[in-house]
């Protein structure tokens, strides 16, 4: 199991885990984008998200990024990054999840997204 699992919420409320007391997973291509309203990162009692209006969850708090417009439909972001490292014959393997939005606005693909290594420590990237 992975130390952060992906919950969506769609608009209608429904609600999909990527682990839901269960070994399967669900992957995030399963996902309906056009139905979804949120998706958060949870673990370690934590809480990384974004809502599809352009709203973050940075554990409880709600911001809104002043580079990031209001009235745009925005696209999820969600991918998870291992990397390996051999070290003196052991191997370190470190995982990050990510979650955000993009949008193009001006013919230009803008992106937030929040990355989160597996001890909770948060990352905000902006592309332009």
């Amino acid at each position: 199991m992975l130390t952060f699992e992906f919950v969506c919420t769609y608009d209608d409320g429904q609600v999909v885990y990527q682990y839901h007391d269960t070994p399967n997973e669900t992957k995030f291509s399963d996902i309906d984008i056009n139905k979804l309203r949120t998706i958060n990162l949870r673990g370690l009692s934590k809480t990384f998200g974004v809502d599809m209006d352009g709203h973050f969850n940075i554990n409880g708090i709600i911001v809104r990024f002043d580079d990031m417009p209001e009235g745009i439909d925005y696209r999820p972001i969600y991918f998870r990054r291992v990397r390996q490292s051999y070290l003196s014959g052991s191997i370190e393997i470190v995982t990050k999840h990510a979650v955000g939005i993009q949008a193009t606005v001006d013919g230009k693909n803008i992106q937030k997204i929040l990355m989160v290594d597996e001890y909770g420590n948060l990352e905000i990237i902006s592309k332009k």
